[in-house]
C-alpha cells in the first residue's frame, strides 16, 4: 500500500510556511506522494517553487488542474505543463460529466468533493467538465512524460446516510471506468480515487464495483459519529477494506479533516498513524521490502520494546522503562545478573 498526503493553503487559511513545513515533514517521512492543492493561485505559485527546489527523493508530488484551469482561467493542458517544469510528476483528473452533476442538483444530493464544488459551478452555467474536451492530448502528455494519473470522484458521499440513500456514487464509478476503457485507457494506466464514506452494509457492493481497479480511498469511512476522528475512522475502514480488496494508495485524513484546514501537528500525528497502516497492510500482501524492514525488530524485540521504533529511536536511554523500573519482568527473567548489578548501582546513585 502507498500513501498519499494533501497540503496547500485554502482562500481562508493561506499561510505558506506552514504548508512548506508539512511538506518537508511529509518528504522527510518518505510518503508516496503529496498532493499541492491550494486554492489561492499566487500561494500555489510560491509552493510549486519551494517544491522544485526539494529533492524529491522517492516522493512523487501531485497537483489537480482543474482547480487551477478555473480559477486562472486556462486550459487544463496548458495547466498541466506548467507544473510538470516545476517537478509534478502526478495529476488527478476528475471526469464526472456534466449529466450527472445536474441530477445530483436535481436530486438535492449534497456534493461533498472540493472537485465537485467546481464543476457545480460549471454546471450552472450549462457548461461541460472541461476534462472531455482535451482528454486524449492530456492521456498522451502524461504517457509521454511518464506521469502517474490519479483519476478522481465528484460524487463519493459525503455522508454515510446519503450512501444508502442515493446511487449517484456508484452510477459515477460506473461511468468513469467505462469512459476509461472507451478511451483506450488500461485499467493498469491509473488509480480510482474513490471510496469517501460509506455504509458498512455496502462494502461489498462498493468492492464489486471496482473489483478490477487500482484504489486509493479515503477509508472508507462507515460512520458518520467520530467527527475529529477521521484519521482513527478512515484507518478502521481501510483495515476492513482491506480484507476484501488490495488497496493501492490510501489518502491521508487528520483528525481535524472536516473542521478546518489541518494543522502542523494533526497532520504529522497523521502521516505517522498512516505509515503505521501502510506497514501492517504491507506484511499481510508479505511485502518482501516491509519483511526485511519488520525482521530488523525481532532480535531487539526479544530483549526490550523500548527504543525500537518504525522511525527510528525513540528518545530517552532505551534500556531503562518508565513502565516497570526496576522490576522489568522481560530483562529480569532474561539478564537477572545483569539487572541487579544495574538496579544495585542505581540504587547507590540515588541514595536509596
Amino acid at each position: 500500500m502507498k500513501v498519499k498526503v494533501n497540503v496547500g493553503c485554502s482562500n481562508r487559511s493561506d499561510d505558506v510556511e506552514i504548508e512548506m513545513k508539512k511538506i518537508q515533514y511529509a518528504l522527510s517521512r518518505q510518503v508516496d506522494y503529496i498532493s499541492e492543492i491550494s486554492l489561492v493561485p499566487e500561494k500555489k505559485k510560491l509552493l510549486l517553487e519551494f517544491i522544485h527546489q526539494l529533492d524529491h527523493k522517492n516522493t512523487k508530488f501531485c497537483t489537480v488542474p482543474l482547480y487551477d484551469s478555473v480559477l486562472t482561467q486556462r486550459s487544463l493542458l496548458e495547466i498541466m505543463k506548467e507544473q510538470y517544469a516545476y517537478g509534478i510528476r502526478c495529476f488527478t483528473l476528475h471526469l464526472t460529466p456534466l449529466f450527472q452533476i445536474q441530477n445530483a442538483i436535481k436530486q438535492e444530493f449534497i456534493i461533498n468533493s472540493r472537485a465537485g464544488n467546481f464543476l457545480h459551478g460549471l454546471a450552472k452555467e450549462n457548461l461541460e467538465n472541461p476534462h472531455f474536451a482535451d482528454f486524449q492530448e492530456i492521456i498522451s502528455f502524461i504517457r509521454k512524460n511518464n506521469c502517474e494519473l490519479f483519476v478522481g470522484t465528484s460524487l463519493r458521499p459525503g455522508r454515510v446516510a446519503e450512501s444508502k440513500t442515493s446511487k449517484l456514487w456508484l452510477e459515477e464509478l460506473s461511468f468513469i471506468t467505462d469512459f476509461m476503457t472507451k478511451q483506450g485507457v488500461d485499467k493498469n494506466e491509473y488509480i480510482l480515487e474513490c471510496g469517501g464514506h460509506i455504509d458498512s452494509s455496502l462494502l461489498d457492493t462498493f468492492v464489486e464495483a471496482i473489483q478490477n481497479q487500482q484504489i486509493c480511498v479515503m477509508g472508507p469511512l462507515i460512520t458518520d459519529a467520530t467527527n475529529a476522528f477521521d484519521d482513527l475512522s478512515s484507518i478502521v475502514g481501510a483495515s476492513i477494506l482491506h480484507g476484501k480488496k488490495k488497496i493501492h494508495t490510501h489518502l491521508l485524513l487528520t483528525s481535524d479533516e472536516h473542521i478546518r484546514l489541518p494543522t502542523f501537528d494533526s497532520l504529522k500525528k497523521g502521516v505517522d498513524t498512516v505509515l503505521v497502516l501502510k506497514h501492517n497492510l504491507n506484511l499481510f500482501h508479505q511485502d518482501p521490502s516491509t519483511l526485511n524492514h519488520e525482521s530488523r525488530f525481532q532480535n531487539q524485540s526479544n530483549q526490550c520494546t523500548t527504543g525500537i521504533n518504525l522511525f527510528g529511536p525513540l528518545e530517552g536511554d532505551p534500556k531503562i522503562c518508565s513502565m516497570c523500573g526496576l522490576h522489568c519482568p522481560l530483562r529480569n527473567i532474561k539478564y537477572p545478573t545483569v539487572q541487579l548489578e544495574n538496579a544495585l548501582a542505581l540504587r547507590a546513585k540515588n541514595n536509596i
